[in-house]
């Protein structure tokens, strides 16, 4: 014969339980043991950011640096193993975040290396658990301010690994752009730069937001060379390379 029951544990219960079977026609019993995992996530795991819990106010991040978001499991939950997809949606601005693996794809590892590849403002990382009926939702993080290498007229360079060419006995002129979190020009702020084989000068920034390097730099050897700016802020302190092949 066909015996059913309905099994309902109590609401955002988690762990692991045991189904014991028997019939008077039989003598050995049959155990059955199985997972219970609440319907809201943040009953089974925490988010952390850089290996770190993830503050009320959220996590300031840094355009073009890489930063590991992953899932910590509470006490004795079950959700080792259980796929899970982690969000992302900007909220203000006009940022372009990026995720390895993708977003919106289910992942059993529960570990994404998420990048905010340009742009300015503010987003929102979410875990959602298959057939979870609540997701858990981060608090939003942001850019407080964005420091990038750019073209004479403000267009971004590549960030690193990709490169820009120059020839060699050439000059090259370079600028850098400082934006805050809203994308308006940061005017008057020191910038210092650190020049393979030029060595480091400081300078300010102008009206947009815009300054370079003190004097122009001519190699006359071919070869991979790193530019590096820095800014200190209240709170902060951004840093922006650039990578320059000069070439024959």
């Amino acid at each position: 014969g066909k015996f059913t029951w309905i099994i309902a544990p109590e609401a955002d219960d988690s762990g692991l339980i045991t189904l014991v079977f028997y019939s008077r026609e039989v003598d050995p019993v049959w155990e059955h043991r199985s997972l219970v995992i609440s319907s809201n996530l943040a009953d089974e795991a925490e988010a952390l950011i850089g290996g770190e819990l993830v503050p009320p106010e959220g996590v300031i991040f840094t355009a073009g640096e890489p930063q590991v978001v992953t899932l910590r499991l509470k006490n004795d939950s079950p959700l080792e193993g259980y796929p899970v997809k982690l969000k992302g949606a900007v909220v203000e601005g006009d940022l372009t975040l990026e995720s390895q693996p993708d977003f919106d794809g289910f992942e059993t590892k529960h570990s994404w290396t998420v990048t905010v590849k340009s742009g300015t403002g503010s987003f929102r990382l979410s875990f959602a658990g298959e057939s979870m009926a609540q997701d858990l939702v981060l608090p939003d993080c942001r850019l407080i301010a964005v420091l990038r290498w750019t073209w004479t007229f403000g267009t971004p360079m590549p960030v690193p690994p990709e490169s820009i060419d120059r020839s060699i006995n050439l000059p090259i002129n370079l600028f850098v752009t400082l934006l805050d979190s809203r994308g308006e020009p940061m005017v008057g702020i020191p910038v210092t730069f650190h020049i393979p084989e030029h060595g480091s000068n400081t300078n300010i920034t102008d009206l947009k937001g815009s300054t370079y390097p003190l004097w122009t730099q001519i190699y006359y050897t071919p070869g991979m060379r790193e530019f590096r700016a820095e800014v200190e802020l209240p709170g902060s302190k951004l840093s922006a390379s650039l990578l320059v092949n000069v070439v024959k």
